[in-house]
């Protein structure tokens, strides 16, 4: 008799189980939710465990830098009119690329037939890198010895 309850109890939930996910599968409820991508200001063509993203660290934490407001006006330009303008529409081409290469692959596709898209990226890829080093150098150019020392203790600490 136990063994017969104990089987009632383990077999019903498990066939309701089944019952609903059957029904589940039937109606399309069963596909998998994508995933999300990183945030433009998250990607990253080096890791910003190498190359940290000094920049960002500036805009905001500015005041714990002592940046005076030359310094402030220098790097909002840097950022406003020229890295972001020009390493952004990078960053969405090499995202856009991947993920059409990455269907393409997983779609069974030839290598041949995206071996142009996965050139691109890689030129790409190595646009944006010499943007973020160029900027990271001029981040230096325009903060004090102490200032970038104390930037980077900040962005290698993380």
């Amino acid at each position: 008799m136990l063994t017969k309850r104990l089987s009632q109890r383990t077999l019903l939930p498990l066939i309701a189980t089944l019952v609903f996910a059957g029904t589940a599968c039937a109606h399309g409820e069963h596909k998998a939710q994508p995933r999300a991508e990183p945030a433009l200001p998250e990607y990253s063509l080096l890791s910003p465990y190498h190359l940290p993203h000094v920049m960002r660290e500036l805009r905001h934490h500015a005041d714990d830098f002592g940046l005076n407001e030359e310094q402030r006006r220098t790097l909002a330009r840097l950022h406003d009119e020229e890295a972001r303008p020009a390493l952004q529409p990078r960053l969405r081409e090499a995202q856009r690329l991947e993920r059409e290469i990455a269907r393409a692959v997983m779609e069974g596709q030839e290598k041949a037939s995206y071996a142009a898209k996965l050139d691109r990226l890689q030129q790409v890829k190595r646009e944006a890198a010499d943007l973020h080093i160029d900027c990271v150098q001029r981040v230096r150019g325009v903060l004090t010895p102490e200032q970038y020392a104390r930037l980077m203790v900040r962005v290698l600490a993380r």
